[in-house]
């Protein structure tokens, strides 16, 4: 029983340790950590009241609106806060519709005009279902 046990605790030590130099190889590795980033937030009529159905309590900064530089920059600071390098930025490019001509005035006049982007990283996540949805209809 004495062995059992001793092989059980010295297994378990092993486990743990190599657990350990995993989560430290993981850690120092050149992994990047993303969050997606909507700026369709605070837009014109009659969009203006998506945060009532939408969102289940209030954001941190409160109800902002996406087109605002000085938003997209306390975003940012919080996101490096947090470790995240990146926003996965939603957009639908530029077409004639209403609301994806306001996504994309809110993304070149929020995120993209932020002073801390300059040293921070976005990907665009094109929305392709959306468009489609818009064009089949």
């Amino acid at each position: 029983m004495l062995v059992i046990l001793t092989i059980i605790l010295v297994g378990s030590a092993i486990f743990c340790s190599i657990m350990q130099i995993s989560y430290v190889t993981v850690q120092k590795s050149n992994v990047a950590v993303g969050a997606y980033y909507y700026p369709w937030w605070g837009l014109p009529p009659p969009y203006e009241n998506k945060w009532k159905g939408a969102v289940k309590g209030t954001p941190f900064l409160g109800k902002y609106n996406s087109s605002d530089s000085h938003v997209a920059d306390q975003h940012i600071i919080l996101a490096r806060q947090h470790k995240i390098d990146f926003f996965a930025v939603s957009w639908f490019g530029v077409f004639d519709w209403y609301d994806h001509v306001m996504i994309d005035s809110n993304l070149n006049d929020g995120l993209l005009k932020a002073q801390g982007l300059s040293n921070f990283k976005f990907c665009l996540l094109y929305e392709t279902e959306g468009i489609w949805d818009s064009i089949v209809g």
